[in-house]
């Protein structure tokens, strides 16, 4: 389908064709449910990361490549079809945005503040990963605490010891 021409302020502008500005429509909300399906899986994995459940952090961890590689692709879909339905490569355009549909710029607008709430849990996910790692490290120190000094392996002339190693660990944590 084509588009009819209309004239801005003396210049002679295209619209974008209906079932072009469809296709980006759908499109543009493609691309918004899968920023919202990580949205929901960096949750999980929050959740995962505080009751200490390795799987669902690992489950999480692959779901999330998935969706970005999906998402890639629709990106990909996206500005494919902005570049078909206005002869720009410019997806932030003014001009373009003042040409869409309605619907397809409440999906452009959708799509924005989704992207917006996604940095924002990536923010908190690496907040609470950097914590959880160094709470880890904490750990790891303190349960080994001691142990560099103690040989690797017993010799033959090894004999057991009434001696206590000194080490104590305590979860304040509770």
């Amino acid at each position: 389908m084509r588009g009819t021409p209309a004239h801005i302020e003396g210049s002679i502008s295209m619209s974008i064709p209906v079932q072009g500005g469809k296709d980006l429509e759908g499109a543009l909300r493609e691309e918004t449910a899968l920023l919202e399906s990580l949205i929901r899986l960096l949750d999980r994995q929050r959740r995962g990361i505080a009751e200490q459940d390795l799987g669902v952090i690992d489950e999480t961890v692959h779901g999330s490549q998935r969706i970005l590689l999906t998402l890639s692709e629709a990106r990909k879909r996206r500005r494919r079809l902005v570049q078909i339905a206005t002869g720009s490569t410019e997806e932030a355009d003014p001009e373009l945005v003042a040409r869409l549909g309605p619907r397809t710029r409440e999906a452009w607008g959708d799509l924005k503040l989704t992207a917006q709430r996604l940095s924002e849990a990536l923010s908190v996910n690496q907040s609470v990963l950097r914590e959880a790692i160094r709470f880890g490290e904490e750990y790891v120190r303190t349960v080994f605490q001691g142990v560099a000094q103690d040989p690797a392996a017993y010799d033959c002339d090894a004999r057991a010891t009434n001696e206590a190693s000194g080490s104590v660990l305590i979860n304040k944590r509770v």
